[in-house]
């Protein structure tokens, strides 16, 4: 199936193309954290209330672009579940 994405051809190139899709939504996560940081008042509201439960594990959108972030995330994710599906070992050594 030819998707318009290189496929990598040995063990060496698909370690390379997980690392670097994990690299990705690594920076993502980094950026859209850094990126929610910087809002008005988030400071603020971060020293004034304690810690919850909830408000910890929730992935709350309060704008457009956490969309996109999360998209690109999901983007990201998605190519490793399908690069990682596809591996085959080809020698006795993964």
């Amino acid at each position: 199936m030819n998707d318009g994405v290189t496929t990598p051809t040995s063990n060496l190139e698909r370690r390379a193309h997980l690392s670097a899709w994990w690299v990705f939504v690594l920076f993502n996560v980094v950026f859209r954290d850094l990126h929610d940081l910087f809002l008005p008042g988030k400071i603020a509201t971060m020293l004034s209330t304690s810690p919850d439960e909830l408000g910890m594990l929730a992935y709350g959108f309060r704008d457009a672009d956490d969309y996109m972030f999360v998209g690109a995330e999901l983007v990201g994710l998605w190519f490793i579940v399908k690069t990682a599906w596809r591996w085959r070992v080809t020698s006795g050594r993964a």
